[in-house]
């Protein structure tokens, strides 16, 4: 990296800097001697800027600067398909390449302008902010067969057979912004912050028209080329806020805020942009049977097995992505309140927050609706000769409100602290990643506490420069100086977790059951990690029937942990200094366990990891984590030496 400042007059000054970051990783994924995917990712960042003095009252700013991101995840070297054991034991050690054999790019030039004008106790700026996002992305075709039992596999005999891929695409759309701000100096005592942001973004499109929408009323997919769907242009954004020093003294001051605040679209950031035109293809052996080789209805070739026959593919019906018309860009409310009070040893500060997020994009990491599922019971779909089929929209919204309390205390005779509690709710109908709507007609009856809710949260941070100088009364700087402790501690409530009827991989496919009511949800003989919660509480309904439980009705366990470090800071010169550190992470050793299995029944076959039972957990956060130093694994103790210069 590099970066380049030129005082070009006293009124004109330039910057430039640039930096790289290229990283390549090999990830074995198997036990096979190929089994290994090597994958690259390179990061550039330049700007380039200019400031320039009108007037002691005026400064202009403008910049430029582009974000490009290049990376390539492969899948090994293997020229096999993938071979799916996931039905049978999801241990077994399958041959093939890894899942995805992807090159991705992503480019952002971006285009500021601020001015800057002072104004008696008015301080005005103006500006704008124009991004020309450009994003590519290669799926290099790939064939995956799942089998349903070993024996299966032994005769090449696949249940299912499904290829997905696509070409290099070339995305690209523009973000448009433009605001103006005034901070005013109402009075000695109170100060108004007034603003006005207008937003828009151009709709996606692709280089070679390779970008289609579903039409739900034609059942059709609309012409290459042709705009997937309106523009909105009806993004303004208000902000106003103050700070009230209520008795002229600065030690208690009362602020608030209200805000407008809308999601920059990027190129295709819905899931799966290229679905419609390059769809994934799937056909299970029945279809392929009674379509192929008893009805004639489709020409799926004479073998149904490895290598693949392409005819097969003849027999699948496709699935589709309907993109709704007037898409709404995400808009969150945000409004604050709090009073800052300093009580001698601190501040302190007690505070009121919340938002209202509306029109959240189901981009894939928010679930879109499917309105073409395989009825659990029939097993037809209700428009027929189609898959699944995607409605990809604006439709999930979000609430959250808080209580946060926040004490700090700068560092005094050695000694600083930082002390916050938050009691918050988190309230949304957001399905998340791979889940789906119980009622696909009815998203509102998803409407619960947030998957992220977090109920009680509290951080404490701690730091104290020990006075061994003054304890030992003096004494030789390498020993006695420069000693210092620190101590990080956070303590929350848990995660809610959802009731379904399966569990594993697929649960959150799952119906949710029905309440039995007078039955306590909590495990009569509890115990933690393997009994959390009553699987009495609970009934099935029936196959195809909605349960009356709802989302995210019980909680998992909550998280507890203490890090601590010693630091020894010795000067050598002027300029540089050395820096001993010793940081033990999870200081007592508390065991924090994930989230329990919310399915009834227990999910996956796996016989090296065995799925968790109804209200069991059988990993900790850490685990999930990765296991790597920091929140949720076992104590740790890092020690290390810096050189600072």
């Amino acid at each position: 990296s590099f970066k380049i400042d030129w005082l070009h007059t006293d009124k004109s000054q330039f910057s430039a800097r640039y930096n790289i970051n290229d990283s390549k990783t090999v990830v074995p994924y198997g036990v096979g001697t190929d089994q290994e995917a090597p994958g690259t990712l390179t990061v550039q960042l330049f700007k380039f800027s200019h400031n320039y003095t009108f007037s002691p009252n005026m400064i202009n700013e403008a910049a430029f600067g582009i974000n490009r991101n290049v990376t390539n995840p492969s899948a090994g070297s293997s020229t096999l398909p993938m071979f799916s054991f996931l039905f049978v034991d999801a241990s077994i050690a399958a041959p093939g390449p890894a899942q995805f054999n992807q090159f991705r790019t992503g480019t952002v030039y971006q285009f500021l302008d601020t001015i800057t004008l002072l104004k008696g106790n008015h301080s005005i700026k103006a500006g704008i902010d124009l991004r020309l996002n450009r994003r590519s992305a290669e799926s290099k075709t790939q064939e995956t067969l799942t089998f349903f039992s070993l024996s299966d596999f032994q005769t090449n005999a696949p249940f299912v057979i499904a290829r997905n891929g696509h070409p290099l695409l070339e995305y690209a759309n523009e973000n448009f912004s433009f605001f103006v701000q005034d901070d005013w100096k109402a009075h000695p005592r109170l100060s108004l912050n007034l603003g006005l942001r207008y937003e828009v973004s151009s709709v996606s499109r692709e280089k070679n028209g390779n970008l289609q929408n579903f039409d739900l009323a034609t059942l059709t997919f609309t012409p290459k080329g042709q705009k997937i769907h309106d523009a909105d242009t009806n993004n303004w954004g208000p902000r106003v806020g103050f700070a009230f020093d209520v008795f002229g003294n600065q030690k208690t001051v009362v602020r608030g805020g209200y805000g407008i605040f809308y999601n920059r679209e990027l190129p295709a950031s819905f899931g799966s942009p290229q679905a419609n035109t390059y769809p994934s293809q799937s056909v299970d052996v029945f279809t392929w049977l009674f379509g192929s080789l008893f009805f004639g209805t489709c020409n799926g070739g004479g073998t149904f097995a490895f290598p693949v026959n392409p005819l097969v593919y003849n027999c699948g019906v496709p699935a589709a992505f309907a993109i709704e018309k007037k898409i709404e860009t995400a808009m969150a409310q945000h409004w604050s309140f709090n009073v800052q009070q300093n009580v001698g040893i601190g501040i302190l500060e007690v505070g009121y927050v919340g938002n209202h997020v509306t029109h959240l994009l189901t981009d894939g990491v928010v679930s879109p609706r499917n309105l073409n599922r395989t009825d659990p019971v029939t097993q037809t779909r209700r428009i027929a000769n189609f898959g699944d089929i995607y409605l990809v929209g604006s439709y999930p919204q979000s609430n959250y409100n808080a209580m946060q309390v926040n004490f700090r205390r700068n560092l005094t005779n050695g000694f600083r602290v930082n002390a916050n509690y938050t009691w918050g709710h988190a309230i949304d109908d957001v399905v998340g990643f791979f889940k789906d709507y119980q009622d696909e007609f009815n998203t509102r009856a998803e409407r619960a506490s947030s998957d992220q809710d977090i109920r009680q949260n509290f951080v404490l941070d701690i730091g104290y420069d020990l006075p061994f100088r003054k304890i030992f009364g003096g004494g030789s700087k390498w020993l006695v100086d420069g000693w210092q402790i620190n101590s990080i501690t956070q303590a929350r409530t848990g995660f809610p977790i959802t009731v379904t009827r399966q569990g594993g991989t697929f649960g959150g496919f799952s119906f949710r059951p029905n309440i039995v009511p007078g039955v306590s949800t909590r495990c009569p003989a509890y115990n933690m990690p393997n009994c959390q919660f009553n699987v009495a509480a609970f009934s099935d309904p029936g196959a195809g029937v909605f349960g009356n439980a709802g989302r995210n009705i019980l909680r998992g366990p909550g998280f507890r942990q203490v890090d601590f470090s010693i630091f020894k800071n010795t000067k050598l010169t002027e300029t540089s200094s050395l820096q001993l550190r010793m940081e033990i992470f999870n200081l007592f050793n508390n065991v924090n366990f994930a989230d329990p299995s919310g399915g009834l029944v227990q999910g996956d076959v796996n016989t090296l990891k065995p799925a968790a039972f109804f209200g069991q957990s059988i990993a900790t956060v850490g685990n999930n984590l990765g296991g790597l130093l920091g929140a949720g694994g076992p104590r740790q103790v890092q020690l290390s030496v810096r050189f600072i210069f």
